[in-house]
This record gives structure tokens, C-alpha cells and sequence, in this order.
């Protein structure tokens, strides 16, 4: 999700930056490029990681993030609890990778 709307539209906001956000925002930090290009080339085979792991990284993080404000904020968990809920929920999405990954390299991919 986010990695498609940034390999679409990253360069075209670099391209007008200047002009439309930095008079309200400030200027562009050198590292905010360096952090979505390394973002982009986590999808790159060359560079180590299959898509398909990094669409699980992108699912995970909005899931964790999602949770997360609705214990603490929505239902007034301790953060701590949170915390903890949001480790147990990591531990899945990390036994998703586990699993996929070899079926990557065998090539059978997700189906």
C-alpha cells in the first residue's frame, strides 16, 4: 500500500517540494530521501528482500500501529499491556515470514 503510492508519487514530491510545502513545513531533511529510498529498494530481489516479505512488513506495521492507539488511547490499557499484546500479534506476523520465505526461494511463491 504505502510502498505503491511512494514508488508512484515519491519523485514528483521531491520535484515540487520546494515550491508547495516548504514555505509551511520547512525544508526537506537529506535523511527523509535516504530513508524512502531504502524503503523502495526493500522490494528489490537484488537488494535481499522479496516483495511479498515486505508487503507482510507494510501489513504488520499498520495493524501494530492500529492496535496500538486503540488499547492505549480507545480503551485505556496501560501502555505496558499494550506493549506486550502488540508482541504477541508481532510474533504472528513474523511466523507469517518464516513460513513464506522458504517457499519463496523454492518458488512456489504464495499460492
Amino acid at each position: 500500500m504505502a510502498y505503491r503510492a511512494l514508488t508512484h508519487h515519491f519523485e514528483r514530491f521531491l520535484q515540487v517540494y520546494e515550491d508547495r510545502f516548504e514555505p509551511t513545513f520547512g525544508y526537506l531533511r537529506s535523511v527523509v530521501a535516504r530513508v524512502v529510498y531504502r524503503y523502495l529498494d526493500c522490494g528489490l530481489l537484488e537488494q535481499g528482500q522479496p516483495q511479498e516479505i515486505c508487503t507482510v512488513a507494510d501489513k504488520a506495521q499498520l495493524r501494530l500501529h492500529r492496535r496500538y492507539l486503540h488499547f492505549v488511547l480507545g480503551s485505556s490499557k496501560p501502555a505496558p499491556k499494550a506493549v506486550v499484546a502488540m508482541a504477541r500479534e508481532l510474533v504472528g506476523f513474523l511466523w507469517d515470514v518464516l513460513y513464506l520465505y522458504p517457499r519463496l526461494q523454492e518458488g512456489t511463491g504464495t499460492n
